[in-house]
């Protein structure tokens, strides 16, 4: 969260009244159109909380909290990280351009107010930008009524924004273009990866940001009656079309016609080349090549149908990519040239071949992408059966390729069941899968059994995996010791110890356990008592008087004020002293319960076998 954001939200916590659009312009030092946008971004963020800050005409703002939450959202404002300070030239000349290109403090003066720096200094910046937009055919003027302006064709502009918004964050793209708000940035990713996934297109995260910052840019210009004047030529594609209508429906930006067809005309190739449609010259060179290479090692290139697909998949985008003046970054290039030297020289000599028969020049991080193809091909080699498992990777198709055919050859119980883009997470999340592994970092399902690695070379990924199909199958085993249909009841009950009462006679006949073992649950529960949140209470004990261990779940047909909360599914536990392996079943089940769809699903379906499917589906 920015500084000036978080500035806000400590003054409304510490005023706790309405606070005008003034007060808040002269706290941060800045306009309040600034302000309104700052608070449409922190409301956004904040509804997590049940927080919303409200306006009212002639009073101003006001934090809206419940006092639950207050605590959870001061905690959230301390531990997020405030954005740090970039001074260096490249960093000033970019907000310059940000001034300039919003049409705000764009005259020497003001600018240098701005990023307090003297006026000499801000005329030298100016000068270097003025270099360095020529190479996008653009023009920086001074003129007396409007200031600092950038000239030049409204293609070539959004080509610019888009170069220097590739490598930031939401936030940061957002500020950058200054009249969306963080809430409209994250509507327009949700929607653009739900008709992607509708129209069954899983393209690469390089791509998918391509779209989503053009779409942005698109949304941004318009806004400001900076949309296209002159028709553009050409048809959008469906999907083109199917996005951009619900974004304008949703946002209320009109991305018309002429806006679609210049998306359309960014973007529409790289998209078609998802479709893996035949390009004549593309296919004869790659089986001319891997003909060639086939003499020179002696193995059999062309029988593999993948290495072949994949191959005419990643050139198409490459020739596209580059004849647009997109270049990929490869963050594992010294990775692949270190370990893989033998299929780096394979790909460096298709590179030559690409050169001289479609005029395009690999560099050596697309090089790099290319040899992960022949890497591979080589884990193919071995491959043995398959088991159950998804692959989230980030870098590119050929990583996750390669990715893939390591896991497939060490692992011959895994079955690789799905490979996403990072974009594309929450499709991924749904698969039924007994592992995930995942090259970033996957925050908020801390019950599915996720390993991340950050070098896919590295043998510490095999010790991270084995460490936990051990961990799995000895929770599985002792799942299935604890828990059992027997034990499985659905209760009516009017208050805890009524819940507690109807369970324990029940199990009492069945033979589970005693009167004594009963005793000691209720003296464990007068003591602290055992609701945990989401609907859930886990009354237990550890008893000498317990022959054998065991769990039961209750499901009370309406909740029952418990303690301190509501509870509708119990899990009474009554474990054997002796059992000391089975006390882990504690920390699992304190991780299961906060995943409240989980626990609402048990609730709701209240059969024995949907439970241990989703239990089960939770180590």
């Amino acid at each position: 969260m920015e500084i000036k954001k978080r500035m806000i939200l400590n003054h409304m916590l510490d005023k706790n009244t309405y606070i005008t659009s003034e007060e808040l312009s002269m706290l941060l030092k800045v306009s309040p159109r600034t302000i309104m946008r700052y608070v449409k971004d922190i409301n956004y963020m904040i509804r997590r909380y049940n927080a919303e800050i409200t306006s009212a005409r002639g009073l101003g703002y006001r934090l809206q909290v419940p006092e639950r939450d207050k605590k959870a959202l001061l905690k959230s404002i301390c531990s997020v990280p405030s954005e740090t300070r970039d001074d260096t030239d490249e960093s000033r000349n970019e907000k310059i351009i940000r001034c300039i290109l919003n049409e705000r403090e764009n005259t020497t003066d003001k600018l240098a107010i701005s990023l307090n720096l003297s006026s000499i200094r801000i005329s030298q910046l100016l000068d270097i930008i003025r270099v360095n937009i020529l190479g996008y055919g653009l023009e920086l003027q001074a003129q007396k009524s409007r200031g600092l302006r950038i000239l030049g064709n409204e293609k070539d502009i959004r080509t610019m924004m888009l170069d220097l918004m590739l490598d930031k964050t939401e936030e940061k793209i957002v500020d950058f273009l200054e009249n969306l708000s963080i809430g409209e940035a994250k509507e327009v990713k949700r929607i653009t990866q739900k008709k992607l996934v509708e129209s069954e297109q899983f393209i690469s995260d390089f791509d998918f940001k391509l779209l989503y910052l053009e779409i942005l840019i698109s949304l941004s210009r318009c806004k400001r009656n900076r949309g296209f004047q002159e028709e553009q030529l050409g048809v959008p594609r469906d999907i083109i079309l199917a996005i951009t209508s619900e974004i304008s429906f949703m946002t209320g930006i009109n991305l018309d016609e002429k806006e679609q067809v210049y998306i359309d005309n960014e973007l529409g190739d790289i998209l078609d080349s998802y479709q893996r449609e035949e390009n004549d010259d593309i296919t004869d060179f790659i089986e001319e090549k891997l003909a060639e290479f086939e003499q020179i090692t002696g193995k059999n290139y062309l029988e593999d149908l993948q290495l072949v697909n994949s191959l005419k998949l990643h050139i198409a985008l490459f020739i596209k990519r580059s004849r647009k003046g997109m270049e990929t970054d490869n963050p594992i290039i010294s990775q692949i040239k270190k370990n893989l030297p033998t299929d780096f020289d394979l790909a460096a000599l298709m590179a030559i071949g690409i050169e001289r028969k479609f005029a395009v020049c690999l560099s050596e991080n697309e090089i790099g992408f290319l040899t992960l193809h022949f890497a591979s091909f080589e884990e193919r080699r071995k491959n043995q059966d398959k088991k159950k498992i998804v692959i989230i990777c980030h870098y590119g198709i050929g990583t996750s390729q390669l990715l893939k055919e390591k896991l497939q050859n060490r692992y011959e119980e895994f079955l690789v069941v799905g490979i996403y883009p990072q974009a594309f997470l929450e499709v991924a999340m749904k698969l039924e899968s007994d592992l995930i592994i995942s090259t970033v970092e996957i925050k908020g399902y801390e019950n599915r059994a996720i390993i991340y690695i950050d070098n896919i070379f590295s043998e510490e990924i095999f010790v991270k995996i084995n460490r936990q199909m051990d961990k799995k199958s000895k929770m599985e085993k002792i799942l299935n010791n604890l828990f059992s249909r027997d034990t499985f009841i659905k209760v009516e009950a009017t208050s805890r110890k009524d819940m507690i009462l109807k369970m324990g006679e029940f199990l009492i006949g069945k033979g589970y356990t005693s009167k004594e073992v009963l005793d000691e649950v209720f003296k464990r529960e007068d003591m602290s008592s055992t609701d945990i949140g989401n609907l859930v209470a886990i009354p237990h004990t550890i008893s000498k008087y317990q022959e054998k261990s065991f769990i039961s779940v209750g499901i009370l047909k309406d909740p029952v004020f418990w303690s301190k909360e509501n509870v509708q599914l119990v899990f009474l536990i009554c474990f054997n002293s002796n059992d000391k392996e089975n006390l882990g079943v504690f920390r699992y089940l304190y991780n299961f319960i906060k995943d409240e769809g989980s626990v609402k699903s048990i609730i709701n379906f209240a059969d024995y076998d949907i439970f241990r499917k989703i239990i089960d589906n939770k180590r």
